[in-house]
């Protein structure tokens, strides 16, 4: 009697292993699982940043070149202005030194 309830409580007990087996593996699994989904979620959204930095950036440098262009063309105006001034002020000089030739021919 001895040996069958020590074989009985043995089987129940390897019953009772196996079945907690089972679900700490399903356990393990689930977590794998998870920690897999995790990593790939993770990933994807440093792929979004990196691509959103890198968007960033395009649209930065276009900007930063529209400033520019824009810088350079209201340079140039104002040489042109600077320019024509200075053609105006030759100008002047030049009939006011004809003028006072005219002048001192006069005398």
């Amino acid at each position: 009697m001895r040996k069958s309830l020590s074989l009985a409580l043995l089987l129940a007990a390897s019953l009772g292993l196996a079945a907690c087996d089972k679900k700490a593996e399903e356990k393990m699994e689930a977590a794998g699982n998870s920690a897999a989904e995790t990593t790939q979620a993770l990933s994807d959204a440093a792929k979004q940043a990196g691509e959103a930095v890198e968007e960033k950036a395009q649209a930065l440098g276009q900007q930063a070149s529209e400033a520019a262009s824009q810088a350079s063309e209201e340079a140039a105006d104002t040489l042109q202005q600077a320019g024509e001034a200075l053609q105006e002020k030759a100008n002047e000089i030049k009939e006011a030194a004809g003028e006072q030739a005219e002048k001192t021919e006069q005398q």
